[in-house]
This record gives structure tokens, sequence and C-alpha cells, in this order.
């Protein structure tokens, strides 16, 4: 399972918008939580992200 900081890392050159579209999360919680300006992280949006990198195929192992 990716850590928040290794979900931070894989968002760092993507397009937010078109991450926060694809994953259907708020793209201004998106950019709170990958620039790493907000405290409280919330479950769900990690939970999605993780899900949006796993389809990608962005987690080191291929697309189920």
């Amino acid at each position: 399972m990716m850590s928040i900081e290794e979900i931070r890392d894989r968002l760092r050159d993507r397009n937010l918008s078109t991450v926060a579209s694809k994953a259907h999360v708020s793209y201004w919680a998106l950019a709170r939580f990958a620039n790493g300006t907000t405290e409280r992280v919330d479950y769900r949006l990690v939970e999605a992200l993780r899900e949006y990198l796993r389809e990608q195929g962005i987690n080191g192992n291929p697309v189920d």
C-alpha cells in the first residue's frame, strides 16, 4: 500500500485538474494534499488517489 508521501511523490508531475476529475475528488482538496498544505488528510481522498494511481499502473505493479 502506498504511503501518503509516496502518493504525493507520484502526483508531483501530474496535472492536478485531470487527476481530480478522473479520481472524482475536489481539485482544491487534491491541491492542498499534493502541496502538503493541509494538516488533516481525508481518508476518502487518499483511498480515491490510491485507486486512481493503481488504475493508471503507477504503483510499481502492472495494471490488473
